[in-house]
C-alpha cells in the first residue's frame, strides 16, 4: 500500500517492504514534467515486495506539491534542496534512483557533499549538461525538439499522444502508453531546464564518492545512447543499455527488466 507523509508542502509517496531484509532503502527522484507518481505504478510495489523500503517525492511545483505557481523560478538547486529535506527523513542513507533530470539532480546533491548508500542513474541528463542531447536531437529529431519547448509554454495540454510516444516510448504500446499517461504530466520549470545547460563539474571525472549504476535505453529520443556512455565513463563504470525502450524506462512496458537489473546491482538484492 502506498502511504503519504508529506514533508512541509512536499508530496511524499512510500510503500514500507512487505518482508523483512537487509536491503538498502530506495528513493526514487522524478524527471522534467512528472511527478512522484511515475514511480508508484511499478518500481515501488515491485521493490517492496522484494524487501525494499522505499520512498518517491514530488519537486516543488510538481506532482501535489506546492510550488505550481511560482514554478518557473524554481532551479536545480532548489530541487537539490528538497532533496535534502526527504533525505533527512531516512534512518540510513538511501539508494538514489534517478530518472533524466532527477538524475541531475541526483549527482548535483552528491557533488555539494550529500549522502547516499548509492547511485542508479536512469536515462539522466548527463555531468555535461545537456546541449549534447539538445544537439542530437535538434540534428535527428527537430519536429520533436520544437514540441518539447511547445509544451514547457503550455503544460500538459500542449502534449499530443504522438509527441509523447515519441519522446517517452517509441515502442509497439507506446501510444497506449503515452494515452494513459499525458493527462498526468505537468509543466516544468524554464529556470531548471536553463540550469541543465551547465556541466555539473567541470572537466571529465565526476567522482560522487558512491557506487553508481547508469542505465540508458536503445529507442531513447531524448537522452542518447552516446549520452548514457558519456555519463557512465565520467562516473568510472560501464553503461548498461536497454534495446527496444525508450525513455521512460520506469513505465515502459520492458520496466521489468530494468527493475531486475537494479535489484541484481543493489547490496542485498533477491533478484
Amino acid at each position: 500500500m502506498t502511504t503519504g507523509g508529506d514533508i512541509a508542502g512536499i508530496e511524499v509517496l512510500r510503500r514500507g517492504a512487505e518482508n523483512g531484509t537487509d536491503a538498502p532503502p530506495l528513493l526514487f527522484l522524478h524527471g522534467a514534467f512528472a511527478g512522484a507518481w511515475c514511480w508508484d505504478e511499478h518500481f515501488m510495489p515491485w521493490f517492496a515486495d522484494r524487501g525494499y523500503d522505499t520512498m518517491a517525492f514530488s519537486f516543488r511545483g510538481h506532482g501535489r506539491s506546492t510550488g505550481h505557481a511560482v514554478l518557473h523560478g524554481l532551479g536545480i538547486d532548489d530541487y537539490v534542496t528538497d532533496l535534502r529535506r526527504v533525505v533527512a527523513r531516512f534512518r540510513r542513507p538511501p539508494v538514489l534512483v534517478g530518472h533524466s533530470m532527477g538524475g541531475y539532480v541526483a549527482m548535483r546533491y552528491l557533488q555539494q557533499g550529500g549522502e547516499a548508500a548509492g547511485l542508479v542513474l536512469m536515462a539522466s541528463v548527463p555531468p555535461s549538461g545537456l546541449w549534447g542531447p539538445c544537439a542530437w536531437l535538434w540534428m535527428t529529431r527537430p519536429v520533436l525538439l520544437w514540441q518539447i519547448g511547445a509544451l514547457q509554454a503550455v503544460g500538459n495540454h500542449g502534449a499530443t499522444v504522438d509527441m509523447a510516444n515519441a519522446a517517452l516510448f517509441n515502442g509497439p504500446n507506446g501510444r497506449d502508453l503515452a494515452r494513459r499517461y499525458v493527462p498526468r504530466m505537468g509543466n516544468e520549470s524554464l529556470r531548471a531546464c536553463y540550469d541543465m545547460y551547465a556541466p555539473t563539474v567541470p572537466g571529465s571525472a565526476l567522482n560522487l564518492g558512491v557506487p553508481s549504476l547508469v542505465m540508458g535505453a536503445g529507442l531513447d529520443s531524448l537522452i542518447p545512447p552516446l549520452s548514457v556512455r558519456e555519463t557512465a565513463q565520467s562516473l568510472g563504470t560501464e553503461a548498461r543499455m536497454f534495446d527496444g525502450m525508450g525513455h521512460g524506462m520506469m513505465l515502459d512496458g520492458g520496466w521489468a527488466r530494468v527493475a531486475t537489473a537494479i535489484d541484481d546491482w543493489l547490496p542485498g538484492g533477491t533478484a
